[in-house]
């Protein structure tokens, strides 16, 4: 087992949903570690565990062709489903471990997406023949130590294959948001190669979102009222300005309806 795999298993082990996060899961921009602390025991999800075995680049990771517009690939149909044996409870903490394989020879690792897929996913681009795409899944499973139900809605990035998803990255939870605005965002970060950034984000309500930076504002690249009931997810994506500090989120602010967050005081990369 190489370092990769490694640290893959270590991260989908875990740590039991009491106990502090000692895995270093996600390295969280600004100080939120309760929060996503939550996220991690709710969807049993870690960040940026979808990994590449053999010669796949980190470019396609992030959405083919970050340096292009995204894929118009139409939208994904309703009659997606989470696995082929998914159920809407499930006795495991964490999804089971997945890979893909390319056509190229390469694989795809991550985490089966086992909770149930709600509303209308956005399709960010596509990976060796399969549609990357951010969605909002409920999952419910068993918690080892109370016995009880515990439930989350969430919103994460994958591939699809088939009728199933394999997750790489739970990036939301935005019904646990406890700033007063309810403003959720994860990303913002320059992709690992390539000259762009990405910025998954959620926000209450049926709000238009925009984009303000140094060259002014506009829209986010895409955003949907129909992925998760009662909320605007959204994502955004553009060139990396050349002058920013690449060990820092993009200097950007999300403005939403009547609120304005800054991306590196709000958003976390994982």
């Amino acid at each position: 087992m190489n370092d990769t795999e490694n640290d893959l298993t270590r991260r989908l082990s875990g740590s039991a949903p009491e106990a502090p996060d000692a895995t270093g899961w996600g390295a969280v921009a600004r100080s939120r570690a309760a929060r996503t602390q939550r996220l991690k025991v709710a969807t049993g999800a870690v960040g940026a565990c979808l990994v590449v075995v053999g010669a796949f680049t980190i470019p396609s990771l992030v959405g083919a062709n970050d340096d292009a517009t995204p894929d118009p690939t139409g939208p994904v149909p309703t009659s997606i489903t989470p696995s082929q044996t998914a159920t809407a409870t499930t006795t495991d903490r964490f999804p089971k471990r997945g890979e893909l394989s390319l056509p190229n020879g390469d694989n795809l690792i991550g985490a089966w997406e086992d909770g149930e897929v709600v509303g209308d996913p956005i399709v960010l681009g596509e990976i060796g023949g399969h549609q990357e795409i951010l969605y909002a899944a409920h999952r419910v499973f068993i918690g080892p130590k109370t016995g009880k139900a515990v439930e989350s809605t969430y919103v994460a990035s994958g591939v699809r294959d088939g009728d199933r998803i394999l997750q790489w990255v739970a990036a939301l939870s935005p019904k646990s948001v406890e700033e007063p605005d309810g403003i959720d965002l994860y990303g913002g970060d320059k992709l690992p190669t390539g000259s762009r950034y990405r910025l998954f984000g959620a926000v209450p309500g049926d709000v238009k979102v925009v984009i303000r930076g140094e060259g002014g504002q506009r829209p986010v690249t895409e955003s949907s009222t129909t992925m998760l009931p009662g909320y605007t997810v959204f994502y955004d994506t553009a060139a990396w300005n050349a002058e920013w500090d690449p060990t820092k989120l993009a200097p950007l602010t999300v403005i939403a309806g009547g609120s304005q967050v800054e991306v590196r005081k709000r958003s976390w990369t994982g």
